[in-house]
């Protein structure tokens, strides 16, 4: 109790400190706000444009955010957008989500590494900890909340998460990075850049991470994890005309995890085992800029994957191209048009406790779209109009609209709106798994439900609107707002073939039943709703405030031909509530101060609070030792020695994240 209470003191008066003193008038190392604003973004229609005339709900996070945060992952640098939840499982997993849905395979999301899509095609959406990429190559993260199916197709329903990375260009000398702390122990970097005459840069770069001590229930140690990955990229340009640039990189990963098994009737366990295996990708990009200004780009990468997941082994290969063209024409149009194939190939192995049937298939997606973005009065009214329509290998075809107008009466107000449609395509384990479940409801079974896949699983559809606007009240303030109603259909469920009642559970055991299938259906549709709202204020030159807060709401219903005492839904959970506020400052030229609260409400499932809301503190320090070099101290989740961020699920216990204090060292030529 003591020690919670000298905590909760640092915390309180670190952030009193970062608010309340006065500094000097100086640069931040971060962008200030008009610069801020004039970032350009691609995300949203695949074609650069200003973060403020953006017909979106779109957040970026810098290179310098990161920095400050203290981030020591992918997923936790993710904490500092607007209206994105994420929580950490264990060691090595994390759900992230936005807008009333989450789970720990973040399967709402479509997360892209310079728009090389990481969706998993085997358990649908990302694996987090095959993502453990070199933060200090990271030059922004766009994270747009609401769909974009119409821009870059399945998967794209709640959000798009995009990481861009620095070119190779602005990366050049060598850069050394190394933490260690009590939660995640150690984590070094290491990178070169340098150029071959004036067209050619390149950079080549190792990281290691030994990460993961959260806790658990009846076991002293969850989830600590081990990875490495080594890689590339070669940047080459003729000027005004041709880009191209190379990207490669192969990683390694170990990790002890604790899986939920069910060995008999009426038990349960937590089993310790051993995750591992390998990855890597190679992807080619070539932009090339025609006298006109008219703009063609070319994507083209292969991405192979062989893991233990430490459920079941898993293998997946990937090539996907993609194609656009963008041409300017008469009377304010800009129309950009483009198709595009995926191929992945999934292979499994399975055991008792969990198999595919069958074991390995290849699903494609092929696809072609049109955008058209038309300017009816020049930088005052945009109107743009586009659609893209995939055709996959087990599921009918899909269109995905979309249609956004933005009005910017003065050159410091922005109002947007849009309607559009997005899909969540199945996966091969909606299709195929094979899963003997032993718990329902938080209670025992004397006869397991085999969780089965559904080859007559179909994508799952949302209809959104929203609406925006973004307001510089005055140069250092800045006011965003943003409003949602999703309207979701087919959302998956499992469906038994009677009531799962006492009665008819003894009539199967009288008959000798192993198990009762529970089968894939698309059975249930579902409506939220909400906003979000952020506050930018640089104080001074030096001292920067940010808050936001955001609220989502979810109602869902059974579809009407099905008995609800027969429909076991997909577990998804969302706070109704979160905010955060962050504070940095720089104290004179050498010293940073930043300080993070974070308030998640109580988590939520079906309208029911599932797990208390938290509160999360973080403090950071740093020395500056020259302009891109430093040490520091960082202290996360002070408020508390440890607590719980996720509730556990089908395969994974949930742990306890413990409090942090971990010291650092960059170094950058």
């Amino acid at each position: 109790m003591r020690s919670m209470r000298q905590s909760r003191t640092l915390a309180f008066l670190a952030l009193s400190m970062a608010m309340g003193l006065a500094a000097q008038e100086q640069d931040l190392t971060s962008l200030s706000l008009e610069d801020f604003l004039k970032v350009e973004v691609v995300s949203v229609r695949k074609s650069q444009q200003k973060l403020s005339r953006t017909p979106a709900a779109v957040y970026v996070i810098t290179q310098a955010d990161i920095r400050r945060s203290g981030a020591a992952s992918l997923p936790e640098a993710l904490r500092m957008a607007p209206g994105i939840h994420v929580a950490r499982l264990n060691g090595s997993v994390w759900a992230v989500g936005m807008r009333g849905f989450n789970n720990f395979t973040s399967n709402q999301l479509l997360v892209m590494i310079d728009g090389r899509t990481i969706y998993n095609p085997i358990m649908s959406g990302v694996i987090w900890s095959h993502q453990m990429i070199m933060l200090e190559d990271v030059e922004r993260i766009e994270v747009i909340r609401g769909p974009a199916g119409a821009v870059w197709g399945a998967n794209a329903v709640s959000g798009v998460i995009n990481v861009i990375t620095r070119k190779a260009s602005a990366t050049q000398g060598a850069l050394v990075a190394a933490s260690g702390g009590s939660m995640d122990p150690a984590r070094a970097s290491v990178r070169y850049g340098a150029k071959r005459g004036e067209r050619l840069a390149w950079r080549t770069w190792l990281h290691q991470e030994r990460n993961g001590q959260a806790t658990t229930a009846g076991a002293a140690r969850l989830g600590a994890w081990n990875t490495g990955r080594a890689g590339a990229r070669f940047d080459w340009f003729r000027e005004e005309s041709d880009e191209v640039t190379v990207q490669t990189e192969v990683a390694a990963l170990q990790a002890d995890v604790n899986v939920v098994r069910y060995p008999r009737p009426m038990s349960i366990e937590i089993a310790k085992a051993r995750a591992g295996g390998w990855a890597g990708f190679l992807m080619a990009q070539w932009t090339h800029t025609n006298r006109r200004g008219d703009q063609s780009k070319l994507q083209v990468f292969e991405d192979l994957q062989n893991m233990d997941t430490g459920i079941i082994p898993l293998g997946v290969r990937t090539f996907d191209i993609d194609l656009q063209h963008s041409i300017s024409l008469p009377r304010g149009h800009n129309l950009l048009v483009g198709g595009g194939f995926r191929a992945s190939h999934v292979s499994t192995a399975g055991n008792r406790n969990l198999s595919f049937q069958p074991a390995e298939r290849t699903y494609s997606i092929s696809n072609i779209f049109v955008q058209d973005e038309w300017q009816i009065s020049p930088d005052r009214l945009v109107l743009t109009l586009g659609g893209k329509v995939e055709r996959y290998t087990l599921a009918r075809p899909a269109f995905q609209p979309s249609a956004r107008l933005m009005w910017t009466p003065t050159r410091r107000q922005a109002y947007w709106a849009a309607v559009s449609g997005a899909v969540r395509v199945p996966s091969h384990a909606d299709y195929a798994l094979r899963y003997p479940l032993g718990e329902a409801e938080g209670a025992l079974l004397p006869v397991a439900l085999l969780i089965s896949g559904s080859e007559q699983a179909q994508p799952e559809r949302l209809r959104a609107i929203e609406a925006g606007f973004r307001w510089q009240l005055w140069k250092r303030a800045a006011l965003e707002l943003s409003a949602f109603r999703n309207s979701f259909q087919g959302l998956h469920a499992y469906q038994t073939p009677f009531a799962l009642t006492p009665q008819n559970f003894g009539a199967a055991l009288r008959q000798g039943a192993t198990s009762i299938p529970a089968t894939q259906i698309n059975g249930s549709d579902a409506v939220t709703g909400g906003g979000e709202i952020s506050v930018h204020y640089d104080v001074t030159g030096s001292w920067r405030l940010l808050g936001s807060y955001s609220t989502a709401l979810q109602t869902s219903r059974l579809r009407p031909s099905f008995n609800p005492e027969t429909i076991l839904p997909v577990t998804q959970y969302y706070p109704a509530h979160m905010a955060q506020f962050r504070s940095s400052w720089d104290l004179g030229r050498r010293w940073m101060v930043d300080a993070e609260v974070y308030r998640t409400g109580a988590l939520k499932h079906n309208g029911e609070d599932s797990m208390p809301g938290r509160t999360r503190a973080d403090i950071r320090l740093e020395r500056k030792l020259g302009e891109r070099s430093g040490i520091y101290v960082n202290g996360q989740n002070l408020l508390h020695r440890s607590q719980a961020e996720f509730v556990g699920n089908l395969f994974f216990p949930a742990g306890s994240v413990g409090r942090s204090i971990s010291v650092g060292l960059r170094w950058e030529q």
